[in-house]
């Protein structure tokens, strides 16, 4: 017997992108409370403008760690926290906060971040 073939509507109206929710004590809320910060995985299209934007340049390689956190940073509806102007304020941030949510970016981005991101958050 067969294996029932996947519909194109099927396929676009798959919700398969992973994603994190990060506690940043860092960064508390205005009660004192620790931050949490929601890391979305990059839709194909994103990841292809990051790739293209990154390579242009040394300094675009070198703020390559800030702009996956605005590619990632995503509130509740999706949209992006940060642009590629707040690299210049995010470049005065915590770098050790930084580079924890930016190897949390690049690790939601590998083959098979879904399952895994999706069996953490279980």
């Amino acid at each position: 017997m067969s294996q029932p073939l996947l519909s194109a509507s099927r396929i676009l109206e798959a919700e398969d992108l992973a994603e994190h929710i990060e506690e940043v004590p860092e960064w508390p809320n205005e009660d004192g409370s620790p931050g949490h910060l929601r890391l979305v995985q990059m839709t194909a299209a994103e990841n292809i403008e990051l790739t293209n934007l990154v390579g242009e340049s040394k300094e675009t390689i070198i703020d390559g760690m800030f702009l996956i956190l605005v590619y990632c940073a995503k509130d509740e509806e999706g949209k992006r926290l940060f642009t590629k102007e707040d690299v210049v304020k995010l470049r005065e941030k915590n770098f050790h906060v930084i580079n924890r949510l930016q190897q949390l970016c690049l690790k939601l981005n590998n083959t098979g971040a879904k399952e895994e991101a999706d069996t953490k958050n279980a």
